[in-house]
C-alpha cells in the first residue's frame, strides 16, 4: 500500500483561517474511494503550527490520488505564509521487497 503524507506549516495566528478553509475544502472535495485518511495531527513548532495528514492509497490509484491531493492542497495557496510538502511513502511490508539483502 502506498501512503501519501502531506505536511503543512503556517503561523499560529492563521489557525482560524486554515481551519475555516479546511472545512470549506473538505465539503468541496470529499475524499475519493481510492483514498483513506489514516492519521491527522497538529503540533506547535517554533514558527507556528505544523500539521501532518497521512492517506492510504488503493493499489493502482496513485496518479488519481496525487491529482486529488494536489488539487485539494492548492486551495490553501492563497493563504499567506502557508506552505506544504507532499510525499509518497511505502509501508514497511512493501519496503522489505525493495531493500537489498
Amino acid at each position: 500500500m502506498v501512503l501519501i503524507m502531506v505536511t503543512s506549516v503556517f503561523p499560529s495566528e492563521k489557525g482560524v483561517v486554515i481551519q475555516s478553509k479546511y472545512n470549506e475544502i473538505h465539503k468541496k472535495y470529499p475524499l475519493p474511494l481510492c483514498i483513506k485518511q489514516k492519521q491527522l495531527g497538529l503540533r506547535w513548532i517554533r514558527d507556528g503550527m505544523k500539521g501532518v495528514a497521512v492517506y492510504e492509497v488503493e493499489k493502482g490509484k496513485i496518479a488519481e490520488a496525487l491529482n486529488f491531493i494536489y488539487r485539494y492542497e492548492s486551495e490553501f495557496s492563497g493563504i499567506e505564509e502557508y506552505s506544504n510538502e507532499i510525499e509518497t511513502l511505502l509501508e514497511i511490508d512493501e519496503l522489505t521487497g525493495v531493500i537489498p539483502s
